[in-house]
């Protein structure tokens, strides 16, 4: 009997995995990805051009209840798909009806939930950026739009109906979805690179600046503090409910110098300074200003991993003025070198590795002293991108897409885009050490390995639980229905960009558990607690196709040939010969990760980043 093609692709998976060896049936899976992006057009994109996602069953805008409703999101992996399969007639299609019904400069008319009433689009949202989701059949009506929710008038048993606020994980893959049309294709009728540009220039609405501190307290945090050289000091750290650092301990400086904190390879490139803020009370006034400024000051030492310093070129004395006193990172400010036997020697500046910093240490003359120290001490400004254009402090970190920042600092001059490289890969780090709790108050504790689905920022710029996790019944101890994104966005980052930052994350405790994993079990959870434990709920204890995708970049990018065979094979056990993946044709979110994880194994994104490298 003769073997079906997908029988024939499942023969030489397992037999590749008996070998290590990488299966060679590429003209096949190519095959499948064409095949399954026709049977997404023909059952996903309507006749106008509006691509679809799930039924609604939940009965959005009373009216929807069974029908297709779209998303930003839909829009934005709809178009890079069929950019990727230089499908330039499906791309313009979808692009036109989004530009037309979900860019909200464009959309003339909202549905406001509350007063029942279709209104004019509020000039605070007449942007380039998209609504992030569109219901057909608005109050029975047969118009479909835009439902809006007036946070003035705020309900939290109808807020989740609204669609109009922005997603900026869409509107980054929309835009560069773009500017690869633009590589491709130039411009005709439609200027892919102006609306690229419109939309970069609009998503900075959704990045914030926050203070970024030395430690957040996600963990160990009186095990990195010492004192210099000695060790003698008596150093007592404590939390308070600002999450500032804190100690109102005395410290007793026995024959020592200064003290450091050890920062654990710290990535501080993409950061401005070091700024020392005080509690504000005279009394440590006082006492600060004995210890810093009448006993001489502080230099800063900082070393890197590769045991490079820098050292401040003059002592910190503070004046009246105190409160905000700021230490730039910049050769004004430091000097390259090290202290032997009283005499300095210099080294090169450029050579200090900035991304990689080991301790921070304050150097004094404070023996046989006994001070005592409240204040705080942290970095200047990171960036956040948020969830949303309302600058409610949430964050997604599965929102970044620090593969594209590259190519939209080419275009959009205007922005730091490459500092968000920094900010996705800081946030990345700091949430996966984070602790996280569930609905019961109990802990999670991320040790560096996953990266939970959501997070809140406080207003210190600290790493905190998801304010909104038991509302919206989004858990933040988790990773899983969000994060798993990530690991394809990393790992597209470094087939795109080659960055060391990408490579770091992905070939240390990260691929180690999921390869452990696949190799004891034969396949991947679709999520698990950022403590690396299973969750019973959310549907994440069990194999999803989908995620599969992501965890097969993973895998790639680590040169594991067998583990991506046994994943590419755990990918197409779910396919069938009619183009569609599992059993669910609605099941659009997993139809298109599927999809991107066998695009990314067949190709290594090399095509892509040739096509980008000529920007």
């Amino acid at each position: 009997m003769e073997l079906s093609v997908i029988q024939q692709i499942k023969k030489q998976v397992n037999a590749s995995c008996n070998n290590g060896g990488k299966v060679q049936y590429m003209e096949t899976i190519h095959k499948i990805l064409q095949d399954t992006w026709h049977r997404f057009r023909l059952n996903n994109i309507n006749p106008s051009g509006r691509p679809t996602a799930i039924i609604d069953k939940v009965d959005i805008s009373e009216g929807s209840l069974g029908k297709k409703i779209t998303f930003s999101e839909t829009v934005a992996y709809t178009l890079f798909r069929a950019v990727l399969m230089d499908d330039q007639a499906t791309f313009n299609d979808v692009f036109r009806w989004a530009k037309k019904n979900i860019q909200r400069k464009n959309v003339q008319q909202i549905y406001d939930w509350q007063r029942k009433k279709w209104i004019n689009m509020p000039d605070q949202f007449k942007d380039h950026l998209f609504s992030w989701r569109y219901t057909p059949n608005i109050a029975g009506s047969g118009v479909g739009g835009i439902v809006w929710v007036d946070p003035k008038l705020y309900n939290g048993d109808i807020v989740w109906r609204s669609g109009l606020e922005s997603a900026p994980d869409s509107e980054q893959i929309i835009a560069f979805s773009l500017l690869v049309a633009d590589k491709k294709w130039g411009n005709n009728s439609i200027q892919y690179r102006n609306e690229a540009l419109n939309i970069l220039t609009d998503i900075w609405k959704c990045i914030k600046e926050f203070p970024g501190f030395i430690d957040n307290f996600n963990y160990g945090l009186s095990s990195k503090w010492f004192t210099y050289p000695n060790g003698k000091w008596d150093l007592s750290i404590t939390k308070d409910d600002t999450l500032f650092l804190k100690s109102n301990q005395n410290i007793k400086a026995e024959s020592s110098s200064g003290f450091g904190l050890n920062m654990d390879s710290l990535d501080l490139s993409h950061k401005s300074g070091l700024v020392f803020r005080g509690r504000g009370t005279e009394t440590i006034k006082e006492k600060l200003q004995y210890t810093l400024q009448e006993k001489g000051g502080h230099y800063i030492i900082i070393h890197d991993t590769s045991g490079n310093k820098l050292i401040s070129k003059k002592k910190i004395k503070f004046s009246d003025n105190w409160k905000d006193y700021k230490v730039n990172f910049n050769q004004e400010s430091f000097q390259s070198g090290h202290w032997v036997d009283g005499k300095f020697t210099k080294t090169p500046y450029n050579n200090f590795q900035w991304d990689k910093i080991d301790k921070v240490i304050f150097h004094s003359n404070m023996a046989n002293s006994s001070v005592e120290i409240d204040d705080i001490f942290f970095i200047e400004n990171n960036k956040f991108l948020l969830s949303n254009d309302l600058s409610y402090p949430y964050v997604n970190s599965s929102y970044y897409h620090p593969a594209f920042y590259k190519t939209f600092a080419k275009v959009d001059k205007a922005h730091d885009w490459e500092s968000m490289i920094s900010s996705a890969y800081y946030t990345y780090k700091t949430s996966s050490q984070a602790t996280m709790h569930d609905a019961d108050k109990q802990p999670y504790q991320g040790d560096g390995t996953l990266i939970p689905d959501w997070v809140s920022i406080s207003k210190e710029g600290a790493i905190t639980d998801f304010r909104l996790s038991e509302v919206a019944n989004l858990p933040d101890y988790v990773a899983g229905w969000e994060s798993y994104r990530i690991i394809f966005e990393m790992s597209l980052d470094y087939l795109l960009t080659d960055n060391p930052k990408a490579q770091e994350m992905l070939s240390g405790k990260m691929y180690q558990f999921y390869k452990n994993t696949l190799s004891q079990k034969g396949f991947i959870n679709a999520g698990y607690g950022i403590n690396k434990w299973p969750v019973e709920n959310f549907g994440l204890n069990v194999e999803r196709f989908g995620m599969n995708g992501a965890y097969l970049s993973l895998f790639l990018v680590n040169k594991d040939q067998k583990m991506s065979s046994l994943m590419v094979n755990n990918i197409l056990k779910y396919y069938h010969e009619d183009g569609l993946f599992g059993d669910d044709a609605e099941e659009y979110f997993e139809q298109h990760w599927a999809w991107f994880g066998l695009w990314i194994y067949l190709t290594d994104a090399k095509e892509l980043r040739e096509l980008l490298c000529n920007q």
